[in-house]
């Protein structure tokens, strides 16, 4: 019985469990129910009110195997750098980080396995992470959100997602697609888009948003074709691409899927008759791509290493000296940093490391960060963020994330999103 209420004082401490739960299981456990009552206070009262005496335990999802490990080392080293600095600082209020990193396997029944051991077995106070739509939502729904856990997204994802414990510092449709796609109309002079994407959540949600402001923008869509993840035949959806003679084409596959896709839409010519416009064509996509076909593809996305900024180009730096001078990485890399720098804000701002303070203190971060001014969202908690577009420029004498030119600037987005209660498409 010991054993079972040191486990029950611990989970109270931590706010995983509610007191209605931890009244139930008190009882359940043999004590009567004024003892359980005054065990729960005992436990709150021997809560720590300062972040000073023991570590903070971060847990970190990503998909180390799997079709989106691409990746993965991107995000591994963002967070480890940041973490790194936070606690060469003295950590947070006293206390440093300890990360956890679990490997998603990009799956998401394994993401949710291994984000429950985080909160249940190692006792995170966050996790961090995720790359694909269809692990987070499967996170989120399954996991943290049940458990009140502080989940933190990194990267630009359809949206959706509404909760008191979830946070996104990446960018949604109306801060990535809506700016890009009537930028694209006015300065490439396009109207028609053919749209092809990976079948699940993510192009799905993101489609729809680009079809609304194609729409808005006065072009149209003339055609839509969705491939399983894992595809290695795109064949079909060129040919249906070469019919239509599109003005753009617009592709969201996953991982590994994009640059296959890439590679094969070259092979079919493609590129010579439309534009490549794309809000997944990053710095860890284009060194697997023919050289000179590229030339002139266009992305849009909330960070390029190529930002011209003295804090960016002091990260890259920093990056490149810890992890390689050919070490690069993308927005959703970055949103690594992000993440763990606004727990670190919203503890700084709680004075402690109680659960519920936390969280509003993450409600009204704003802070520094290499790809802008972070200020979060009160009511969607989303971030503020800077939409860049950038075109690809012809091959030179530097590395390939260095052809990222970055043509416009579209500032301190505010992120305007729908709840959903479940994934889309």
């Amino acid at each position: 019985m010991a054993d079972s209420l040191n486990d029950l004082r611990s989970e109270a401490r931590d706010h995983y469990i509610s007191r209605r739960e931890f009244i139930t299981r008190a009882t359940a456990l043999g004590l009567s129910l004024p003892a359980a009552a005054g065990f729960l206070e005992s436990c709150a009262s021997n809560t720590p009110s300062s972040t000073s005496g023991r570590a903070i335990k971060m847990g970190a999802l990503i998909p180390v195997t799997g079709i989106f490990a691409i990746l993965a080392p991107a995000m591994k080293n963002n967070a480890q750098m940041a973490v790194d600095d936070v606690n060469s600082r003295g950590g947070v209020n006293g206390s440093k980080i300890t990360l956890l990193i679990e490997d998603t396997a990009s799956d998401p029944p394994t993401a949710v396995q291994k984000a429950k051991k985080l909160i249940n077995d190692d006792k995170v106070d966050v996790i961090i992470g995720t790359l694909s739509s269809a692990e987070r939502w499967a996170v989120a729904l399954s996991a943290t959100n049940p458990a009140k856990a502080i989940y933190i997204n990194p990267t630009y994802y359809e949206g959706g997602i509404c909760n008191r414990y979830f946070f996104n510092v990446g960018a949604i449709p109306n801060q990535q697609i809506d700016p890009f796609i009537p930028w694209l109309v006015d300065n490439k002079h396009v109207k028609s888009f053919f749209l092809g994407g990976s079948d699940y959540a993510w192009p799905h949600g993101s489609f729809a948003a680009v079809k609304s402001a194609v729409s808005k923008a006065g072009g149209q869509i003339v055609g839509e074709e969705y491939s399983a993840l894992g595809s290695t035949d795109f064949s079909g959806t060129l040919r249906k691409m070469q019919g239509a003679k599109p003005d753009v084409i617009f592709p969201l596959y996953a991982g590994g899927d994009g640059i296959t896709f890439l590679k094969q839409l070259v092979g079919f010519g493609l590129h010579k008759s439309s534009v490549v416009a794309s809000t997944a064509l990053s710095e860890l996509v284009i060194g697997a791509l023919p050289v000179q076909e590229s030339t002139g593809w266009i992305a849009s996305f909330e960070y390029f290493m190529t930002i011209d900024s003295p804090a960016n180009k002091d990260f890259v730096q920093r990056y490149q000296a810890k992890f390689g001078s050919d070490a690069i990485m993308d927005a959703i890399g970055e949103g690594m940093t992000t993440c763990v720098n606004l727990y670190v804000n919203g503890v700084q701002k709680a004075g402690s490391l109680d659960k519920e303070k936390v969280v509003d203190g993450m409600k009204a971060a704003q802070y520094a960060d290499p790809k802008g001014s972070i200020k979060v969202d009160g009511t969607s908690q989303c971030a503020y963020l800077n939409d860049y577009v950038a075109v690809i420029a012809a091959p030179g004498s530097g590395a390939p994330w260095q052809r990222f030119q970055i043509q416009k600037t579209f500032s301190q987005i505010k992120p305007v999103q729908e709840c959903r209660s479940s994934p889309p498409g």
